[in-house]
C-alpha cells in the first residue's frame, strides 16, 4: 500500500498569513487612535503673579524670580515705563533651564547683567514684561510684573528714609492725586457723561490726561468749555454796555455840574481794550495752555 505525502508548507504559510492579517486589523484602530490624539497643551500661567517676584536693590538693580506652571524652553524680558509706556530696554534672553519647585518652575535672573543695559532709577517703579514662546509657534505668551521702588530694610536706612524730604514730597503728591481723583471724578462725569461707577476706567484715563497734561480736547476745545466761555462772553458784553451807558450819563451830569470830566480820548481806548481782551480771552488761554504743555513735555 502506497502512502501519500502531503506537503505541510501551504498550511504553515496560511497560518502565517492569517497571523499577519490579524496583526494588521488590530494595528489599524490603534494607529487611528494615535493619530487622533491632540498635540500637547500650551497652557502656561505665571504662578506668583499675585506675589512680589521682583526684589529691588538700593542702586536700582533688581533680582526677578518668576515661577511658571511648566518648564519653558526660552524666556525673554524687557522693561517699560509704567506711565508713558516707553520701552526702557531692549529684549533680553534669560540663561538657564530653571529650578523645579513644588508649585512650578522658577527662573531667576538679575538686572543689569550686561554693560549695555541702562541703569534704573531706584525711586521709580517700572514694568517688567516677560515673554514665553508658544509650543506650536506664533506669538509669545506675555506676562507683566511690577518692579517696585526700592524700600530700605535696615533700621538706620529706614530712619534716614523717613527723614528724606523728597519722600515726603512724593507721598504728599500721591495724596493730592488721590484726593483730586475723587473730586474730579464728579467733574469728569458731568463733562463727559461717564458714569461714576466707571470712574476707574474711562474717567480715570481722562483725569490722568488732565493731571499729567493739557490736552485741547479736554480743555479749550471741549464743547462744554466753549459753551461756558460763550455764556461768560455774553455777560461781559452786557457789562461793557452798562459801563458805556454809565460813562455817557456821567459826561452829561458832569457837564451840567461844571465838574472836570475825562475826555473821550481816555475812555474810548479803555473800552476798546476791555472789549478786545474779553473777545480774545479764549484764544489767549489756549495759547498759554499750549505753550505750557510744550515746555513741560520738552523738560520731561
Amino acid at each position: 500500500m502506497t502512502q501519500r505525502f502531503r506537503p505541510r508548507l501551504p498550511r504553515r504559510a496560511a497560518s502565517l498569513l492569517a497571523a499577519l492579517l490579524l496583526a494588521v486589523i488590530v494595528a489599524i484602530p490603534a494607529s487611528g487612535v494615535a493619530l487622533a490624539q491632540s498635540p500637547p497643551a500650551d497652557d502656561i500661567t505665571l504662578v506668583n503673579k499675585d506675589r512680589q517676584m521682583v526684589e529691588r536693590k538700593k542702586e536700582g538693580d533688581f533680582v526677578a524670580r518668576p515661577i511658571f506652571s511648566r518648564q519653558v524652553s526660552e524666556l525673554y524680558y524687557s522693561i517699560r515705563h509704567p506711565d508713558t509706556g516707553e520701552w526702557i530696554t531692549n529684549t533680553y534672553r534669560v540663561q538657564g533651564s530653571g529650578k523645579k519647585l513644588s508649585e512650578g518652575w522658577e527662573y531667576t535672573f538679575e538686572y543689569p547683567a550686561l554693560d549695555e543695559q541702562p541703569d534704573l532709577d531706584p525711586e521709580q517703579a517700572f514694568l517688567l514684561v516677560l515673554g514665553v514662546p508658544r509650543i506650536g509657534g506664533g506669538e509669545r505668551h506675555v506676562f507683566h510684573a511690577l518692579i517696585p521702588v526700592h524700600q530700605p530694610k535696615g533700621l538706620w536706612d529706614r530712619v534716614l528714609g523717613a527723614l528724606d524730604p523728597s519722600r515726603w514730597a512724593r507721598a504728599a503728591a500721591g495724596w493730592l492725586v488721590q484726593g483730586a481723583h475723587g473730586t474730579l471724578c464728579g467733574v469728569v462725569e458731568g463733562i463727559t457723561g461717564t458714569e461714576v461707577a466707571d470712574c476707574g476706567g474711562t474717567a480715570r484715563g481722562l483725569m490722568g490726561d488732565i493731571l499729567t497734561g493739557t490736552p485741547p480736547t479736554l480743555t479749550y476745545e471741549h464743547p462744554f468749555i466753549q459753551r461756558a466761555w460763550t455764556a461768560v462772553w455774553a455777560v461781559t458784553s452786557g457789562a461793557l454796555m452798562v459801563i458805556l451807558g454809565w460813562m455817557g450819563l456821567s459826561f452829561i451830569v458832569q457837564e451840567h455840574l461844571g465838574r472836570h470830566q475825562s475826555g473821550w480820548r481816555e475812555m474810548v481806548p479803555r473800552l476798546v481794550l476791555g472789549l478786545t481782551a474779553a473777545a480774545s480771552s479764549l484764544w489767549w488761554c489756549a495759547l498759554v495752555i499750549d505753550v505750557a504743555h510744550a515746555v513741560s513735555q520738552f523738560i520731561a
